[in-house]
């Protein structure tokens, strides 16, 4: 096994036009990537107590394309007790070495990345992989992939999260294998910010549905705001991050649906209503019931009249939305619904 560097200010370093000029294509313009999938790839080396491995491929940084002919082995030193996790990758020297080398630094017990230099054109760490070593195991009994997979100017692959403190720079998106969420960095109000990206691959969007799906028992007079109350609710996608309720039974307490984190939200509510006098009024959605995001007013003759309302409106975190109404006559609400779908950060 040999790696083979080019990059490097050494006698003869010119890259010329050709094949090893094309490879570099696919690595510069960023700090750190790997171009193929199998490039690199660590895993756990059975052979060897407390061994792991990279497999031959290409990776680069700080303008610096390394290229492995062959497996990588790397023996982690052993731990006298509990556990202790350990990264592992590619080493790059500059000056008086101007060579890269495989190479183990030592983390502590938590699932996390140690400390490493990265000061490209003096010494610059690249990491690879994490692996946990148990006290009294030969095995390796945690592996992190750690690579972070690119080769256009485009999005990132990664197989773990922890691989985004290795690309955390401004103008990033990276895509999780595993979880299948993309993430993206962006200038948020303090900073620097990972927001996720919704998109179809992530699936269904957090959810809730809250309402009353029978007759209320009795008409609502006119000139009454009806107390909606609920007995009905239906969630889907991880709703609970998002999403609280309040199943109010009076009208100084209605229900409504409140949001735990800041974002863009689609709302929809909707009433049926039952008249034997006209029936004339109005239905809104409340955002923090600060203000009206929504209202439609309708009127018919004596007979049922279905309501519908919606907006699309950024909540700040402890939002409450709920559907509220007015009547001019006596009217009876057959049923209502109210529900809303996280779009986005």
């Amino acid at each position: 096994m040999a790696i083979t560097s080019y990059g490097y200010p050494v006698p003869g370093g010119v890259i010329l036009p050709g094949l090893t000029w094309a490879r570099m294509q696919n690595l510069l313009g960023r700090s750190s990537a790997i171009p193929f999938s199998g490039d690199w790839k660590p895993s756990a080396n059975p052979g060897v107590a407390r061994g792991v491995r990279m497999d031959a491929g290409m990776l680069g940084g700080g303008g610096i394309l390394d290229i492995s002919d062959g497996v990588i082995p790397l023996q982690l030193t052993e731990v006298l007790s509990g556990s202790q996790y350990f990264l592992f990758g590619a080493e790059r020297t500059w000056g008086a070495t101007n060579a890269t080398v495989a190479k183990a630094i030592p983390g502590t017990a938590a699932r996390a990345i140690p400390s490493f230099q990265d000061n490209p054109g003096t010494k610059q760490f690249h990491p690879v992989g994490l692996a946990r070593v148990s006290a009294g195991n030969a095995a390796i009994t945690d592996l992190v992939d750690l690579r972070c997979i690119a080769q256009e100017a485009g999005v990132y692959t990664i197989f773990d999260d922890l691989a985004l403190q290795l690309i955390d720079r401004l103008g990033v998106t990276a895509y999780n294998k595993n979880t299948k969420i993309t993430r993206r960095r962006v200038l948020g109000d303090s900073g620097p910010v990972w927001e996720r990206v919704w998109d179809t691959t992530v699936g269904v969007r957090p959810y809730m549905c809250l309402g009353r799906d029978t007759f209320y028992p009795t008409d609502t007079p006119g000139g009454v705001v009806p107390a909606l109350y609920s007995n009905y609710t239906n969630t889907d996608g991880d709703w609970q991050t998002h999403f609280g309720f309040f199943n109010g039974s009076t009208a100084a307490n209605p229900s409504y649906i409140q949001v735990k984190t800041d974002g863009l939200y689609s709302i929809n509510g909707r009433m049926a209503l039952d008249s034997l006098a006209t029936l004339r009024g109005w239905t809104a959605l409340g955002g923090d019931w600060s203000r009206i995001t929504a209202a439609v007013e309708a009127r018919s003759n004596p007979g049922t009249i279905i309501q519908h309302v919606s907006d699309t409106v950024y909540l700040k975190a402890g939002a409450k939305v709920r559907v509220g109404s007015y009547f001019y006559d006596a009217t009876r609400v057959r049923d209502w619904y109210l529900w809303l779908n996280r779009l986005g950060d």
